[in-house]
């Protein structure tokens, strides 16, 4: 039988040859948290605790998962975004720190009571929801080709008392047009990453997230900017808005593509790292 703090600092030391120290620790504490039920506070206070055999069953099967890659808001089931819990697993991208900028840029920019939103590529329905969650009664859409990653949006949004219209279809498909409305704001985190860039690509994502929607071809790397925004000049009212989450090494193309389309007041903003990470345009 081990104690908490042997098993925590033994898998550390384990998991940083996938991940640097920092990152590992983090991990490792976020696992053991969750299992256990423990706070930061109270990890801290009984790390010296023998585990009880079915919770050192628990956490030594999901750090078998761990050390394959696989990551840990799968193995957990869930992730925080913007002070949310969302439900997430393989067949939905796990949600980042970046997007919830996006959700708080278009929160910021714009008076969302009574305004009628669309999410496309919604995934787990991270940004539909939470900009439900804070606006005051927006009538809020969301788009996504897979049945899978919609069940997990529909449970994302009763589990968060959310009211979200969901859709299934393939926007990269004639089909799509018909089934949208007329909407104040359209919103998109599609897939960008192109299919060279795997070779960079940490294994916990190359491995294990959804490649519907991450990936791209090489040959056609705006193809859903392209095909988004030319939905947006039909479905968005006078004065709509239109918002990316983009590749950073295309926010020039991404800005040509909507002037060609017929878009106005076109802007071009940085993530918290410094790279051209959103796009506004204005019909």
């Amino acid at each position: 039988m081990a104690s908490i703090s042997q098993l925590l600092n033994d898998t550390t030391e384990r998991l940083s040859k996938l991940y640097s120290e920092r990152e590992a620790s983090s991990i490792m504490r976020t696992l053991f948290k969750d299992i256990l039920a423990y706070s930061g506070t109270e990890l801290a206070l009984y790390k010296m605790r023998d585990l009880i055999p079915e919770d050192e069953k628990k956490l030594k099967a999901a750090i078998k998962r761990l050390l394959k890659g696989e990551p840990i808001q799968y193995i957990i089931g869930h992730t925080e975004f913007l002070g949310f819990r969302f439900k997430v697993n393989e067949h939905v991208l796990i949600p980042r720190p970046e997007t919830e900028e996006l959700v708080q840029w278009i929160h910021q920019d714009n008076k969302l009571n009574n305004k009628a939103i669309l999410d496309l590529c919604t995934g787990s329905g991270c940004i539909a929801i939470s900009l439900e969650r804070l606006s005051l009664q927006a009538h809020v859409s969301a788009v996504d080709i897979s049945p899978e990653a919609l069940h997990v949006a529909k449970e994302n949004a009763e589990h968060l008392g959310a009211s979200i219209k969901f859709i299934q279809t393939d926007i990269l498909s004639d089909e799509a047009d018909a089934k949208l409305g007329s909407y104040d704001i359209i919103v998109s985190n599609p897939p960008y990453v192109l299919e060279q860039e795997k070779e960079f690509m940490h294994i916990n994502v190359l491995n294990h997230e959804p490649s519907l929607a991450l990936f791209v071809p090489d040959h056609e790397p705006l193809l859903f900017y392209r095909i988004i925004s030319k939905l947006a000049m039909e479905h968005l009212k006078p004065l709509g808005k239109l918002y990316f989450e983009i590749n950073e090494k295309y926010g020039h193309e991404v800005k040509l593509l909507l002037e060609v389309i017929g878009f106005k007041n076109i802007i071009i903003k940085q993530d918290m790292h410094g790279k051209d990470r959103f796009v506004k345009a204005e019909k």
